[in-house]
């Protein structure tokens, strides 16, 4: 899942593939490229859900509700649409203020958090549109449940900690 040419993101520490890196060497990797793609590691989504699929009102949910409830700049937001189920997942990560330092630089910026790399790699592999997995992750347990393609449950567990046990649930080490 982690791969050499991404940035990596881990609480308040910066990484360029798997080697530690300050942010004055990240700022001049960046300049020279001017895009970024970051990974965001341990770190848990949150996730709300909203019966609708209107575009003009899942942008008024965010803007009213979910903006103010974190009342930072330093939450990433996303949705996905649930077509099907008729709802819309909205998510929220943080890491907003990680990424301040390079947005100077940069003319395009990817921003993935961790568990939305999980759920492309398994999926290409099981090709289920349904699924739970338990990831381990450079000593951090990742928990997933995935209907109709979208995270819909997530939960991060240290290596010490008891975690998940189920029925049905796909099991990995990255």
């Amino acid at each position: 899942i982690l791969n050499n040419k991404e940035f990596i993101i881990c609480k308040d520490q910066y990484r360029f593939g798997f080697e530690k890196i300050n942010i004055e060497n990240m700022k001049d990797t960046i300049k020279k490229k001017k895009k970024g793609s970051f990974i965001i590691l341990d770190e848990e989504i949150y996730i709300k859900q909203y019966d609708t699929t209107k575009i003009s009102e899942i942008k008024t949910i965010i803007n009213d509700k979910i903006k103010k409830e974190f009342n930072s700049d330093n939450y990433l937001i996303h949705f996905c649409i649930d077509n099907k189920e008729k709802k819309t997942f909205i998510y929220a990560i943080k890491g907003g203020d990680r990424l301040m330092p390079f947005l100077d630089y940069l003319n395009k910026i990817k921003v993935t958090p961790i568990q939305f790399l999980m759920l492309k790699n398994i999926r290409k592999n099981i090709k289920k549109r349904n699924f739970k997995a338990l990831i381990e992750i450079e000593d951090k347990h990742y928990y997933i449940e995935v209907k109709n393609n979208i995270i819909i449950k997530n939960l991060l567990f240290s290596i010490d900690e008891k975690i998940i046990e189920e029925k049905d649930i796909i099991k990995g080490k990255f």
